[in-house]
């Protein structure tokens, strides 16, 4: 993509200008106003991650797939050591108890792909946001672990 047409009909091929006309369209589209409640969790309701759930997370995550800001690929994770799965579970359990994941995490890297149309209009590319692996893995076992509890 080398040139994005504005919101006024004329085209621009400034990179920052880029950025901004995208940023402008997909916050506008998926601007939200909904607040959702906070949830407040008991910390003797909060199971601890076993370690044989984090290797199952890992087993089910997608190979080949783009990596996050991190650059850590599953196929990095594949064969991690007992010593360090366990180490994954004791962090995961700790972060489900103050409730807190590291800010790296949250970061993620955004690429627009293409879908058909226009080349030049915005709504024609579709976003994909690359996470962390090892934040989807955290995801994971929390779906699969309260689905079990």
């Amino acid at each position: 993509m080398t040139a994005f047409r504005r919101p006024d009909g004329t085209i621009t091929s400034s990179r920052r200008v880029l950025e901004k006309v995208i940023y402008d369209f997909y916050s506008d589209l998926f601007d939200s106003h909904v607040h959702l409640p906070l949830c407040h969790l008991r910390e003797d309701v909060i199971p601890s991650v076993l370690p044989s759930e984090v290797r199952h997370a890992i087993k089910s995550v997608k190979n080949r797939t783009a990596p996050g800001p991190d650059r850590i690929r599953p196929e990095h994770l594949e064969n991690l050591p007992t010593a360090l799965v366990n180490t994954v579970a004791r962090l995961f359990t700790r972060y489900l108890s103050e409730c807190k994941v590291p800010s790296q995490w949250k970061a993620s890297k955004t690429v627009l792909l293409y879908k058909k149309g226009d080349p030049q209009d915005t709504g024609n590319y579709r976003p994909i946001c690359l996470l962390s692996v090892v934040y989807k893995l955290f995801t994971r076992v929390i779906l699969t672990g309260f689905g079990e509890h």
